[in-house]
């Protein structure tokens, strides 16, 4: 059998062969239950091994919205049981979290952390993972399907798909489940939803796993949330700016420069290095801007005014 992605082009070319004709959305759904039959013949994970947890499993997941500040949702899996009849799994998790909203005066991020305890279940744990996401949607344009192994997630097996809804300015949808990892990424754009297109992005962005830690874990605590920086030791000048303005380090070697506007929305983000850093703000608005400058665990925040 030829791969997914190569079935699935040669059912879309016929599909496009058939807009035209009077029962294509007969037609759309036939296509897609050949494709649904195509992939249930490959070797794809179940949802037991998706979702195969042990307790003190920690995972950290970022539900980052481009351009907005920062939230992570840190679980630990506390409980594990199943039902009487073994056909459904039940987790217990622990939360210990937070989420961020920009403040203007002073100008710094605000952080909310929040607790929880809550049980999670799975059931036909015998299926494949493919069948949370099949879809007969006639309106469906594109669906490929993804099976590969995952350098980021320390060489873990991930199977997902992406799904493109109609043709002028489509709905992007795309899922990824890692082997004992759950959901790793559940990523959704619309064209239609401004002014960021992304409704969600949610990415598993740390996990400890069976003596295995894998991705940068998030220590983040109520004490080292953010700290004034001295007036001498980061210098911005002219503040206000016009077109320009210079970035002096004076404490630091270097530093991580995130660039957020009046409503939290991130435009830029990049490192620098000490000595005199030009930056061009043309492109700015008039109005109220905040700099994130970020060393280590600390957060330190400036304002800047843009003429």
């Amino acid at each position: 059998m030829g791969s997914l992605s190569a079935i699935w082009r040669q059912a879309r070319t016929v599909s496009n062969k058939l807009k035209t004709h009077p029962m294509k959305k007969f037609y759309s759904i036939i296509l897609a239950l050949v494709f649904a039959s195509a992939i249930s013949a490959q070797n794809l994970l179940t949802v037991r091994e998706v979702f195969d947890f042990s307790i003190g499993d920690k995972f950290q997941i970022s539900g980052n919205v481009p351009g907005q500040p920062p939230n992570r949702d840190r679980i630990t899996i506390v409980g594990k049981y199943y039902s009487i009849g073994s056909d459904t799994l039940f987790y217990l998790r622990s939360h210990d979290s937070y989420y961020t909203t920009m403040l203007l005066e002073p100008p710094y991020l605000k952080y909310h952390f929040w607790t929880k305890t809550d049980t999670i279940c799975y059931t036909h744990l015998d299926l494949s993972i493919s069948d949370l996401w099949i879809s007969y949607d006639s309106s469906m344009y594109i669906y490929d399907t993804i099976n590969f192994i995952s350098g980021d997630y320390c060489d873990s097996i991930i199977n997902g798909c992406h799904i493109e809804r109609n043709t002028f300015e489509p709905d992007i949808y795309i899922s990824h489940f890692g082997k004992g990892l759950g959901l790793v990424k559940n990523y959704y754009f619309s064209a239609s939803s401004l002014p960021n297109n992304v409704v969600w992005n949610d990415e598993l962005m740390y996990y400890q796993k069976n003596g295995i830690n894998c991705g940068n874990i998030d220590t983040t605590a109520a004490l080292s949330i953010h700290e004034n920086l001295k007036k001498d030791e980061i210098i911005i000048s002219p503040n206000p700016a016009d077109s320009y303005f210079n970035i002096d380090l004076i404490a630091f070697e270097s530093i991580a420069m995130k660039i957020y506007n009046s409503t939290g929305q991130l435009l830029d983000s990049k490192i620098i290095y000490r000595n005199s850093n030009y930056y061009n703000c043309s492109s700015f608005s008039t109005g109220v801007y905040f700099i994130c400058f970020t060393n280590g665990t600390r957060n330190y925040y400036r304002k800047l005014m843009i003429k």
